[in-house]
């Protein structure tokens, strides 16, 4: 939500900046410009140092969840492999 919320800053700096273009017609006062572009910048600055690590957490974590489901989906195999009597039974495999 925050990259979303950085970019709607700088939808907004950029209207400010160009609503001082309309008032004035074509000539602008140039703080009134570095107001508007700082609004913008500091908006979208803002949303990416949200955005940035938490798309990376995302990553990891699924990748952890992949690798979970991936290890119960293999044990799983191996139940029904012993329960339908394909496998024999090694206990001392799981106390290594």
């Amino acid at each position: 939500m925050a990259p979303l919320l950085g970019l709607l800053g700088t939808v907004l700096g950029m209207i400010d900046i160009f609503s001082s273009f309309m008032g004035t017609g074509m000539t602008t006062n140039a703080a009134v410009l570095a107001g508007g572009i700082s609004k913008a910048l500091i908006t979208t600055a803002s949303g990416l140092i949200v955005g940035i690590p938490s798309v990376f957490f995302h990553r990891f974590l699924q990748r952890r969840i992949d690798e979970l489901v991936v290890g119960m989906e293999q044990e799983a195999i191996k139940l029904v492999e012993v329960v339908q009597g394909d496998r024999d039974v090694d206990l001392a495999e799981g106390k290594a």
